[in-house]
């Protein structure tokens, strides 16, 4: 069975680094996305490894669509009020038709700083 696009059920907003959700409008609106967390058993790591465990919080967006790259602040859903700024970004399964952007994202706030207080 060809594996499928990964659902794009959410829309995010963003600001290309060094705009910033606390003094600028959006670069980009309404694009779709799909966040993802991964559970620790696919990482292999326990919460208690470490003193703050931040677990891996991806962003998946189309491949058509701009993508955001490290620096850049994304935020999605906006009734939630959330933020996350962009570590890196890759597309995934390249040269295929399920091709898409993933980028590892933070929790920050809308000034792009982490941890967000």
């Amino acid at each position: 069975m060809p594996a499928g696009l990964p659902s794009f059920n959410l829309i995010y907003d963003g600001w290309v680094n060094p705009a910033r959700p606390a003094t600028d409008p959006p670069s980009v609106t309404a694009l779709a996305c799909q966040v993802y967390i991964h559970s620790r058993a696919d990482i292999d790591q326990v919460s208690d490894s470490v003193d703050e465990w931040i677990p891996p919080i991806y962003l998946r967006t189309r491949l058509v669509d701009f993508h955001p790259h490290k620096g850049d602040v994304v935020q999605v859903n906006y009734l939630l009020n959330d933020y996350y700024v962009v570590k890196w970004s890759q597309n995934i399964h390249m040269g295929f038709p399920n091709e898409y952007v993933m980028s590892l994202i933070q929790q920050c706030n809308a000034a792009g700083v982490t941890p967000r207080a």
